[in-house]
């Protein structure tokens, strides 16, 4: 027969174990955004280090904002930590010029105020409010994004008879930054990618034309796959997907 004392202390060594058990969830959570790109709205700043509360997060927006690629991470008690390397700077939204040139440099973002109770949903939420995708960035702009769609590339043609009513459009154009590995050779030059505007407005099927060695390619594809496009409409204004080319730009600044 069990005691108080024995029952009480099984009891705490469950919620230990439940304890441990989010925090390892929220650790495993964390490592899934490593080595993926996203959208970052900057306020501005110069600061390297950018803090902010998971209940303030609808403050983590400025003008200048910019592409970043996660590098590493960390969650500890109730903060995540991650760890990002600028990749390019958004210079165009719906038709709406930004900064050319991103003043902030972040490189380490640091979110708190989690209780280590919250699902993954509710982590991917909170997290994708300052690490976001194109289409919570385009919709954080106000701009609504085309809905995902099955089998993008195709059609690929407008249907028969029915013509071109729209090209298609960028709604969403961020450039590339100079890779950071290629500074010390000095080099540059202009990379043109071969792709494919899918009926979802993203790029697909890229192909490395010209131009480059395999860094800037590389480079400039990562960055190409967060652009998004209106995709092109037959005179039925039935979207079909439509190939185009794109040529990125890589030099020092002085």
């Amino acid at each position: 027969m069990f005691t108080v004392r024995a029952v009480c202390t099984l009891l705490l060594i469950a919620a230990l174990a439940s304890q441990l058990a989010l925090a390892q969830s929220s650790q495993d959570f964390a490592k899934s955004y490593v080595g993926k790109a996203f959208l970052l709205r900057e306020r501005g700043s110069e600061d390297t280090t950018v803090k902010v509360k998971k209940d303030d997060l609808t403050r983590f927006k400025g003008s200048c904002d910019h592409a970043v690629e996660v590098a590493d991470e960390k969650y500890s008690k109730d903060t995540f930590q991650f760890d990002v390397v600028q990749i390019g700077t958004v210079v165009n939204i719906n038709g709406q010029s930004l900064c050319p040139h991103s003043a902030a440099h972040t490189s380490k973002i640091l979110i708190s105020g989690f209780t280590g109770q919250e699902t993954q949903t509710e982590l991917a939420d909170a997290i994708g409010q300052v690490l976001m995708s194109p289409e919570a960035f385009l919709l954080s702009h106000g701009v609504t994004p085309v809905p995902a769609i099955e089998d993008p590339r195709e059609p690929a043609q407008p249907a028969a008879g029915a013509g071109i009513s729209t090209p298609p459009r960028a709604l969403l154009m961020v450039n590339a930054g100079y890779p950071e590995g290629e500074r010390l050779a000095g080099g540059g030059g202009a990379v043109k990618v071969n792709t494919t505007i899918g009926r979802d407005g993203k790029l697909y099927d890229f192909e490395i034309a010209s131009g480059g060695n395999s860094a800037f390619g590389a480079a400039a594809i990562v960055v190409l796959s967060l652009w998004r496009y209106q995709p092109a409409l037959d005179g039925n204004g039935q979207p079909f997907a439509t190939h185009t080319s794109i040529t990125t730009t890589f030099f020092l600044k002085p």
